[in-house]
């Protein structure tokens, strides 16, 4: 009965960590005013993976291209190829862009020698396959979802961690899930919110360092449009921020779960909102199936809790400089996320 108990009681404070933090529920007014998105970029391409390196230029992503993307004053630049199917990404504290490449595994891009080595292929003695987003916690360590051929009626997706460090293998932190896509952490560290594109649901699971018995999984919210979430954030206030892929729309909701509101992108987007990224008080939107880049300028504080970006520096100027020519790459045409 103690055990019992204590189990339910930890479980409890698990669920509602993060709840008093976050204040007030706010209006979508409170976040963006008339919250209306502006094209910033062009690629073409299947857009994911928004980030911003430290001399404020943002890097994407083409899942069906295979390339790695610089936009610099709305100017897009092919600057590698993986190879593969890169589907996520995120700068490593280092300045090392980390990518979770549906054909490859996790990747290792460095913008100084646009070297590109594979971090893991394997986990528990399998093939990789289908890797799709991936998030740093506080310490360096890495988070990924791994579709591994899910969906709704098959649920073989996992997630898995690697520590921090060079060495070591990603270990299994959650399978059986169906079609795992974005992931976020809270600020605290205490959640980890896994989006499950198959089934319209978003899931909270323990993180790495915070396992069970005495911690549970639970459904944090039940998504409505598009074909389900995508990519998401969390922001410094506790609230979550996700896109709904098939609906050009994304979605915020404050710690509890409850739906603040929902951004759509302007008339005569695509629907293929796939992920986003806050930089100087504003959100960016990737979009998929035009391949656009769209801005949302912010009234209230959004900021990312646990952004990683590369140290002022490390960029050479050959990458770091205004790009001089638009990266030319046909739109792909609207299609469900590997």
């Amino acid at each position: 009965m103690a055990h019992s108990a204590r189990a339910t009681a930890c479980s409890l404070a698990f669920i509602a960590a993060g709840v008093s933090a976050a204040g007030r529920i706010d209006s979508l007014a409170d976040l963006c005013g008339n919250c209306h998105p502006v094209l910033y970029a062009h690629c073409g391409g299947f857009l994911e993976g928004p980030n911003f390196d430290s001399n404020g230029h943002l890097w994407s992503v083409d899942y069906k291209g295979g390339n790695i993307v610089e936009v610099a004053g709305g100017a897009c630049r092919i600057v590698a190829n993986t190879g593969g199917m890169p589907n996520g990404s995120r700068f490593h504290p280092d300045g090392r862009l980390f990518i979770a490449d549906a054909r490859r595994g996790l990747l290792i891009f460095d913008p100084h020698d646009r070297s590109i080595t594979v971090r893991a292929a394997t986990v528990a003695g399998k093939p990789i396959v289908g890797a799709n987003d991936l998030v740093f916690d506080k310490a360096g360590g890495l988070y990924m979802t791994v579709v591994a051929g899910a969906s709704a009626l098959r649920p073989t997706g996992m997630v898995v961690y690697l520590a921090p460090g060079e060495r070591g293998e990603p270990q299994i932190l959650a399978d059986g899930l169906a079609f795992p896509n974005g992931l976020a952490l809270s600020p605290d560290g205490t959640r980890l919110y896994v989006g499950l594109y198959a089934e319209k649901t978003i899931l909270v699971l323990p993180p790495a360092d915070r396992a069970p018995p005495y911690l549970t999984s639970w459904v944090f919210a039940r998504t409505e449009s598009g074909v389900g979430p995508d990519g998401m954030m969390a922001d410094v206030r506790g609230r979550l921020w996700w896109a709904n892929f098939g609906d050009g729309t994304i979605s915020v909701a404050g710690s509890t779960g409850r739906v603040i509101g929902r951004i759509a992108l302007s008339e005569g987007a695509g629907p293929g909102t796939t992920n986003m990224t806050v930089h100087d008080g504003a959100l960016y939107i990737t979009e998929a199936s035009h391949g656009d880049i769209w801005r949302v300028p912010l009234t209230g504080a959004v900021t990312a809790p646990a952004g990683r970006r590369a140290p002022s520096g490390h960029l050479p100027a050959s990458i770091s400089a205004n790009a001089s020519r638009a990266m030319r790459v046909e739109s792909s045409p609207a299609g469900t996320p590997q």
